[in-house]
């Protein structure tokens, strides 16, 4: 009888050690596998995570926009049809936009009234000169089979990409083409009276004359203009000077808004067929 109760408990002390050693695996083994998946996980997400500090929103070199634009003017020329509304918006400045519209003679774009059915295959983009960081000078040629032509295109930084804002035929004009611009440009520095926050300017401006006003405007700041004439009023563009234009509906003889950061603004008014008086408004709050 003694012997048979000594095996029983060897028995049941057997049992309780091989059910811990169980146990223990097992506790082992869950706390070692979330910390594998954990480490797993977070190898992935560094991975695949994309690197958002590195992409940048800088204009692009403007020779490709110029020469893009060209090419599909040209074509649409000898083909005779016009280019949409949306596609001249995306290559052409506000300014440059009035002033095709306001011309009723030579090309704005070729600067003439013949072209060469050739040009479209031969645009070329002979040298480029600096004027700031957002606005740049670029030589083209139009090289055709019958004629030739070579255009000094102006062209600004806007967003993050380029829009042409004049153009000019080598041909017509002398060397000192920007002495001979600025004879056609009066420019006038607005001052405002002592304790006032507007001031109006009354003035004649005649076909190929340029108007421009230049306010200094606070970021956030306030500020609009508004044009008046006997019949209605004259439209203008509006942009930060040496940069990018403001958001001015065509045609549009009214405009105010906030200032996107502090600088001088040009309000400029051109484009006229007939000499006309007006008087242009200017305000700031």
């Amino acid at each position: 009888m003694k012997n048979k109760l000594v095996i029983m408990i060897t028995i049941a002390v057997l049992t309780w050690q091989f059910s811990a050693c169980q146990i223990n695996t097992s506790a082992t083994n869950t706390s070692s596998n979330p910390v594998e998946k954990t480490k797993t996980e977070i190898v992935n997400v560094t991975n695949d995570e994309p690197n958002s500090e590195t992409e940048t929103d800088a204009p692009s070199a403007p020779e490709p926009v110029v020469l893009e634009f060209y090419k599909l003017y040209l074509k649409a020329l000898v083909a005779n049809k016009n280019l949409s509304p949306d596609v001249m918006k995306r290559y052409l400045t506000t300014r440059m936009l009035s002033e095709i519209k306001d011309t009723t003679d030579a090309d704005v774009v070729t600067q003439g009234q013949d072209y060469d059915e050739t040009w479209a295959n031969n645009v070329i983009i002979k040298g480029k000169e600096k004027l700031s960081d957002t606005k740049a000078v670029l030589t083209v040629e139009l090289k055709g089979k019958e004629s030739s032509k070579t255009l000094k295109v102006t062209v600004a930084a806007q967003g993050n990409t380029w829009k042409i804002d004049a153009v000019k035929d080598t041909a017509a004009v002398e060397d000192n083409t920007d002495s001979a611009d600025n004879a056609n440009v009066s420019t006038t520095i607005v001052k405002f009276p002592k304790g006032k926050t507007g001031a109006d300017y009354e003035k004649t401006i005649s076909p190929g004359e340029t108007h421009i006003y230049v306010v200094n405007i606070r970021k956030g700041q306030y500020f609009g203009a508004q044009t008046y004439t006997d019949d209605y009023g004259i439209p203008f563009t509006m942009r930060l000077k040496d940069g990018e234009e403001l958001e001015v509906p065509a045609d549009s003889v009214k405009w105010g808004g906030d200032a996107p950061e502090t600088g001088d603004y040009e309000i400029i008014v051109s484009g006229l067929e007939k000499p006309t008086k007006y008087t242009i408004s200017i305000s700031a709050q």
